[in-house]
Order: structure tokens, then sequence, then C-alpha cells
């Protein structure tokens, strides 16, 4: 399953996160994979961490 990250004002895919939560027992939340993307878009400074509020998110199954 795939995240993307995009940046409201342009519309534009800021990043495209592939996340994998299922190993856990429980079918993750859509929060949750947001989260984890955002965290992983961050630490590759694909986005601005103190910008949150100007993405939207959508998962891409």
């Amino acid at each position: 399953m795939d995240v993307h990250i995009i940046e409201i004002k342009t519309g534009k895919v800021a990043a495209a996160i592939p996340i994998d939560l299922t190993e856990q027992n429980r079918i993750p939340s859509e929060p949750e994979f947001f989260a984890t993307a955002w965290r992983c878009a961050v630490e590759d400074n694909r986005v601005d961490p103190g910008r949150r509020d100007d993405y939207s998110f959508r998962l891409v199954r």
C-alpha cells in the first residue's frame, strides 16, 4: 500500500511512500498509515516537518 503526500497549494504529490504494516495482527487505521508515511517523508527530507497542515494524504491500495 502507498501513501501519497500531496501539497495542498499546488496539488502535486510531494512524496509517494510505500507502507507495509501487515505484520501487525490487525488492520491499521488510515491515520496510522499517514503518520508512518509522514515520518518517512520527513526523514527523507521530502517534506517540511513544520508544515504538515499544508499537505493532504491519500491512501493508494
